[in-house]
């Protein structure tokens, strides 16, 4: 019943996230690299340590995502999660 229902509203919403990552993709396309979105950048690095050779590729697509830095924040009111880390190379 519900549950059911709700399980499915997840994945619609997570379906819906994808469509629209999909589609900033196609977007970024037709803009210049440098004005592309934060997340292209870093899907495609994805992309292209899934293509290497060796066994520790899935480590390396986690860690191309996550925020290098070791200093904690001071806080992390209102923040949330946007896919990728946004700071560039560490």
């Amino acid at each position: 019943g519900r549950d059911r229902l709700l399980r499915g509203s997840a994945g619609l919403r997570q379906k819906r996230r994808g469509a629209s990552f999909l589609d900033r993709l196609d977007r970024a396309q037709d803009l210049p690299r440098d004005t592309r979105d934060f997340r292209y950048h870093a899907f495609v690095r994805a992309l292209e340590l899934l293509l290497e050779p060796g066994g520790e590729r899935t480590r390396a697509i986690q860690l191309s995502f996550s925020d290098p830095t070791t200093e904690p924040i001071e806080s992390a009111l209102g923040l949330k999660a946007v896919g990728a880390w946004q700071g560039g190379e560490p």
